[in-house]
């Protein structure tokens, strides 16, 4: 029985291939979130108000956000502790704040 030529390339060929075009996809990827990246950085002691969890149940003239809330302790760059009504605490990711802005 002959032996075939292997229209693939060679194995490392292949993988290196494969490590480039990942490369340039994850370029790619970064380019487009970084256009669209708002950086924030808050700090203990900030205002802020937070966006509702969930924007399918609004109401047609509900405010999006509420606040504004104090942020009492900053667990990470995007982690915060934020004082809520009635002294309640709770944990809220940077995505769902946006800083305060006095009228």
């Amino acid at each position: 029985m002959p032996i075939m030529n292997n229209p693939l390339p060679p194995l490392e060929k292949a993988r290196e291939l494969a490590f480039e075009n990942s490369c340039k996809i994850h370029e790619q990827n970064k380019r487009l979130y970084d256009q669209n990246h708002r950086k924030l950085e808050l700090n203990k002691r900030d205002l802020v108000y937070i966006t509702k969890k969930s924007d399918i149940s609004k109401k047609k003239l509900e405010s999006i956000k509420t606040g504004p809330y104090e942020i009492i302790e900053k667990l990470s760059d995007v982690s915060f502790k934020i004082k809520l009504e009635k002294g309640k605490i709770d944990i809220f990711h940077i995505k769902k704040l946006w800083p305060f802005k006095p009228p």
